[in-house]
């Protein structure tokens, strides 16, 4: 997989104010000039180290060492040991897999937070929430349910004009309120402290991250798309809510490797791998592209499930091929599909893309892409292993393994 590099904002301004480029960063720091180009544009997440050697060679200062607001904060600098507390067990069970990634995005939040607080620099909230670092707190509204363990929950902003569309691509911690608090079982071991005020010793609150998929255009709700999972503290504690009731939505986050920097236009053709609910960051894409007006990406959605009630959000999908006949597809495959099913029937391995893919472009030479999201397993044996490991977190996708080390997909993802 490759993803076009977003540039962090302090680093652009203190390259064109010293004239510095990549190699002359990497002749200060000893680090490879490719390897500064990574960490500075966002494909691979900076070390506390070398984050601070090349903010030295760039003199960008931390919020820490300086009192002058008005000099140049990095507010993205990585925190120590995030998740130094978690039990390197060989065996962690997926649900921790949740716990890291929603408290890696709460401890960026909330050290970006204070760095701004420290350097009184007010950071931008998106419409309908509080700044990244701080939770709002949103009431049920309506739910839509696909099937027996998934629905789209829909939370009602205070203000019912207000229109919040999500950044492309980013994610949602959500908690529960103090009234009907939810917290980790006695023996997790702590992770990130209380949101309801001074941080306190006790039970520890249980933090998730799920993708927001509003569709563009709507007024006064944040919608989030969530699997009720078999011991899933907080799916099922959403499943359970009233309408009426409160939950905490920390939004919009942006952290490598839960983003895909998406500016519009930068692909010719897209292939979308999906597996379950992991479809949810693939649709806000679709939902953010499809609707540009000027949008020429040809979108191919590869979406694997296991049975044909599986598909989550699936009038949403044929809603986009109805509307959007010349530039997006699905491909839906069960692995266990009914009497009478017409449709690709397996799981998507490399057989099947080797059927469907490159997307749907007959010039090689154009920019395409595939992108890959579902659960662990899936993520593993579809894109190969990424980069980081899951009690540091991830810091990028590493090289293409698995199923996408087979030789179409290095021509559709290009150099």
């Amino acid at each position: 997989m490759t993803t076009h590099p977003v540039q962090c904002s302090a680093v652009l301004a203190a390259m064109k104010q010293t004239g510095m480029d990549y190699k002359a960063i990497a002749s200060k720091t000893h680090i490879s000039e490719k390897q500064v180009e990574q960490l500075c544009t966002g494909l691979q997440q900076a070390t506390p180290e070398q984050h601070d050697a090349i903010s030295k060679a760039l003199g960008i200062t931390s919020a820490a060492d300086n009192s002058d607001s008005s000099a140049q904060i990095c507010l993205a600098r990585p925190l120590h040991g995030d998740h130094n507390r978690i039990a390197r067990s060989g065996g962690i069970a997926h649900h921790h897999h949740d716990i890291i990634d929603a408290t890696g995005l709460v401890r960026h939040a909330r050290a970006r937070r204070a760095a701004a607080l420290k350097a009184g620099v007010i950071l931008e909230s998106h419409p309908g929430l509080n700044p990244p670092g701080e939770f709002t707190w949103l009431r049920l509204k309506n739910v839509v349910k696909y099937n027996e363990d998934s629905s789209r929950f829909d939370f009602a902003f205070d203000d019912p004009n207000v229109i919040s569309e999500p950044l492309v691509s980013s994610t949602c911690v959500v908690c529960a309120p103090p009234e009907k608090p939810l917290f980790e079982d006695p023996d997790t071991q702590p992770i990130c402290p209380p949101d309801y005020g001074e941080e306190q010793e006790g039970p520890n609150p249980v933090y998730r991250a799920y993708t927001p998929i509003t569709a563009r255009g709507s007024a006064g709700i944040l919608s989030l798309t969530i699997k009720k999972q078999p011991d899933g503290k907080m799916s099922n504690y959403v499943h359970a809510l009233e309408i009426g009731e409160r939950l905490g939505i920390m939004g919009y986050l942006q952290r490598i490797p839960s983003m895909i920097p998406w500016p519009l236009g930068q692909y010719d053709a897209v292939t979308l791998v999906a597996g379950g609910v992991g479809i949810t960051p693939l649709v806000q894409v679709l939902e953010y592209s499809l609707q540009d007006p000027n949008n020429k990406t040809k979108f191919l959605l590869l979406n694997g499930n296991s049975t044909e009630n599986d598909i989550v959000m699936r009038p949403e999908l044929d809603e986009f091929q109805k509307k959007y006949p010349g530039n997006f597809q699905v491909v839906n495959t069960l692995s266990r599909p009914p009497e009478g099913w017409t449709g690709e029937t397996g799981r998507i391995d490399a057989a099947f893309l080797q059927k469907w893919a490159p997307p749907p472009v007959d010039d090689l030479s154009l920019s395409v892409i595939v992108c890959v999201s579902g659960p662990p397993a899936f993520l593993d044996g579809i894109a190969g292993p990424r980069e980081g490991d899951k009690y540091n977190g991830f810091t990028g996708q590493g090289r293409a393994e698995g199923c996408a080390q087979r030789d179409w997909i290095h021509r559709s993802t290009g150099p």
